[in-house]
């Protein structure tokens, strides 16, 4: 199965939906597909995941725009999700590391910071 996410912001009118209407997404792609992610974790579904390599890079200062004008941007990952149908730990799930995601909120503000792996069961020790 494939699958793309946003999140809805509005409405407008458009010629290029039959209804005349369509919706407005919000431009931070990122945001949208790691909330996706943390949801089927914390629902201890996910079995193994990864990051590849997508559309590529679209910064603020350099948007892409969808069929309608709405003008987004991402790190270009996609998301890659193994679910499992017995529930697994959400430090369990298997990070199978091909690549790493951009920090969404950071990407947002025109920064470009990589998330370290996302689910790492050793806990930082803490400092001294």
């Amino acid at each position: 199965m494939v699958g793309q996410v946003s999140r809805d912001i509005g409405v407008k009118v458009t010629r290029k939906s039959p209804t005349l209407t369509t919706h407005v997404i919000d431009p931070v792609v990122d945001e949208s597909r790691e909330y996706l992610f943390h949801s089927l974790l914390h629902r201890d579904s996910v079995a193994q995941f990864a990051f590849v390599r997508g559309v590529g890079e679209a910064t603020p200062q350099q948007p892409r725009y969808n069929l309608t004008g709405d003008e987004y941007f991402t790190d270009g990952m996609r998301l890659v999700v193994w679910l499992s149908s017995a529930p697994v730990p959400p430090h369990q799930a298997v990070d199978l590391g091909w690549n790493e995601s951009a920090d969404p909120v950071r990407e947002s503000q025109g920064e470009h910071a990589m998330v370290p792996a996302l689910l790492d069961p050793e806990p930082e020790p803490p400092p001294q």
